[in-house]
């Protein structure tokens, strides 16, 4: 299980980062074009947003958490047994997926992220996305 998750609804310094940076605001329309723009989810790619991450990390939204996020989210730290590509191609097409439901709304409608964490003694992921009057939610769901 991930260093201090219990079962439930879970917010970190992180997922707060994301919800203020894509928070109501004069600059959110660019801010979900960069997502948009900077996230690839063809397939065709390597699987790292080089785009998506410079401008994250560039507007504090990782800062310096990237190495945290690759080596217990997605290394194995808190999920042993992960599998890497298809958790990370989830959270891609999620972000991606509720930039894009949230420029149909004029004016668009922020971001927000939950991370649901329930302990079943098997590792398993999935993210969706729940477009809302207020916001958009991205709700990441995870089992260990």
């Amino acid at each position: 299980m991930p260093m201090g998750a219990k079962p439930g609804l879970q917010q970190s310094k992180q997922l707060k980062r994301f919800d203020q940076y894509f928070g109501p605001g004069e600059d959110l329309a660019n801010r979900l074009d960069a997502v948009v723009e900077g996230i690839k989810v063809d397939g065709t790619d390597d699987g790292h947003d080089d785009k998506f991450w410079s401008d994250a990390d560039n507007a504090k939204l990782v800062e310096k958490s990237q190495d945290h996020f690759f080596d217990d989210w997605l290394g194995g730290g808190f999920f042993p047994g992960i599998d890497r590509e298809h958790f990370y191609k989830q959270l891609r097409r999620g972000v991606r997926g509720a930039a894009v439901a949230a420029q149909k709304s004029d004016p668009p409608l922020p971001l927000q992220i939950v991370w649901v964490h329930h302990d079943t003694g098997t590792t398993s992921t999935s993210v969706g996305v729940d477009p809302g009057v207020a916001a958009v939610t991205v709700v990441v769901s995870t089992t260990a």
